[in-house]
């Protein structure tokens, strides 16, 4: 596989992040930067899309965000959104500034949460040349209604207690990120499609990916920065071409409102594909019709 891994230096910490760089190439590329779903890591889900996109001979580069992976930064699996927001701006200018990438040539990918950061992020940022989100969370608010009302609250309830705590120093209280005990754990996403989901978004991670098996918690914490996280509200302000990516059956990420990103985005455009959340991985029935999509989509706004 032609994967280097590196270390992006930024003002609150070293970023890694796997750069894919097609074979036997001299010219200056285009390049894909992915960002991860909540509570993720680049090694699970993400290296099928980059190598498929270095395959077609596009650079690709795989981020961890920091406080998860083998990124810097503590306390360990925070989720803050404009903190998230902020690491992949970072990387954004990171590549732009490297030899090897075409600065007015960057496409930005984001997965399920990462869908925010690309919206908000196309709508911000006009030399950005194209995005791509699937399954996308384009409205956390929004999610968070799609979660029964006790859960709800009890995630609340954690959150608060959480936050207060970090205004005196305490460690976080952890949840699980995703069930894989069908109910019997309180967790941000829950569900029989989550259980199996989760299962098959880790199938293909290496035994050298150096993934801790027992990063699938979040700091409880990390649910007070959602509910004012909205980037769909500045969909209209999008003018690069914008494909999204929904699968038929998402229980995670409010699908209606990411089919609306696409229809107000000015250059937005749908498709979507069979299966739940997670299906749109590789392993998943939505997978290989996801994938022909995304890369028409590349190859016709961003030829080689």
């Amino acid at each position: 596989m032609p994967r280097e891994t590196i270390f992006i230096p930024t003002s609150v910490g070293r970023i890694e992040a796997y750069v894919y760089i097609p074979k036997q190439t001299r010219q200056i590329l285009p390049v894909v930067i992915l960002g991860c779903g909540v509570g993720a890591v680049k090694a699970a889900g993400l290296q099928a899309f980059a190598q498929a996109f270095c395959d077609e001979g596009y650079a690709a580069i795989a981020f961890d965000y920091l406080t998860f992976g083998g990124s810097e930064g503590t306390p360990r699996h925070v989720v803050i959104v404009w903190n998230q927001y902020r690491d992949f701006r970072n990387v954004v200018s990171w590549a732009r500034q490297d030899p090897r990438f075409d600065s007015s040539r960057i496409v930005i990918w984001g997965t399920s949460f990462a869908g925010m950061h690309v919206t908000r992020l196309l709508s911000e940022d006009p030399n950005i040349v194209a995005g791509i989100a699937q399954c996308p969370c384009v409205d956390a608010a929004l999610a968070s209604r799609m979660k029964p009302f006790l859960s709800t609250l009890r995630l609340t309830f954690w959150a608060v207690c959480d936050g207060i705590g970090s205004l005196f120093g305490a460690n976080p209280i952890y949840l699980q990120a995703a069930d894989t005990r069908n109910g019997r754990n309180l967790s941000l996403m829950a569900g029989q499609d989550v259980v199996e989901g989760w299962e098959l978004l880790h199938k293909y991670i290496g035994d050298n990916e150096g993934v801790d098996p027992f990063y699938n918690k979040i700091a409880a914490r990390s649910l007070l920065s959602f509910p004012i996280s909205r980037p769909a509200t500045a969909a209209h302000l999008i003018v690069a071409p914008y494909l999204i990516v929904v699968p038929k059956h998402d229980s995670v990420a409010p699908k209606e409102v990411a089919k609306q990103v696409a229809k107000v985005s000015k250059q937005g455009e749908l498709l979507e594909v069979e299966g739940g959340h997670f299906d749109v991985y590789r392993g998943g029935v939505g997978y290989e019709r996801n994938l022909k999509g995304q890369l028409e989509f590349l190859k016709r706004v961003v030829p080689l």
